[in-house]
């Protein structure tokens, strides 16, 4: 398979063993503005067809980038793209239950206590309170 400037040589030389666009095109089976841009102008054909009859490769197509919609080739990355950071998050520290007692109401105080405190939270509340005083 050949590349566009193989094949632009490639028609170059034919043209100049043949001397005219009008037979290197009728050799190819093709009109002579298309031999001509090929040859000359840097004209690239894209129906498989006519690159089938030239020896170039079949153009397959290809996804763009969805950030920039450049296609990029393998292993090229995309120029918006930046690097990927992992964030690492650390879980939550524990914290201590809060638990309001209200102190006016004796009954309502022992209610939430029951309800919020094991055995152990209540000695260590005990002891706290016994310090403080």
């Amino acid at each position: 398979m050949l590349n566009r400037e193989q094949t632009a040589k490639k028609l170059r030389d034919d043209y100049d063993y043949y001397g005219s666009w009008g037979v290197v095109a009728a050799r190819y089976g093709l009109t002579k503005a298309l031999i001509y841009r090929t040859a000359l102008r840097g004209y690239e054909p894209k129906k498989p067809r006519i690159r089938e009859v030239l020896e170039m490769s079949a153009l397959v197509p290809t996804p763009a980038c969805v950030k920039c919609g450049d296609v990029h080739t393998l292993g090229d990355i995309c120029p918006t793209e930046t690097p990927v950071r992992i964030i690492v998050q650390k879980p939550p520290r524990p914290r201590h239950p809060r638990l309001a007692i209200r102190l006016d109401d004796p009954a309502s105080a022992a209610r939430s206590i029951r309800r919020h405190m094991t055995g152990d939270h209540i000695k260590a509340l005990l002891l706290e309170l016994s310090n403080s005083l």
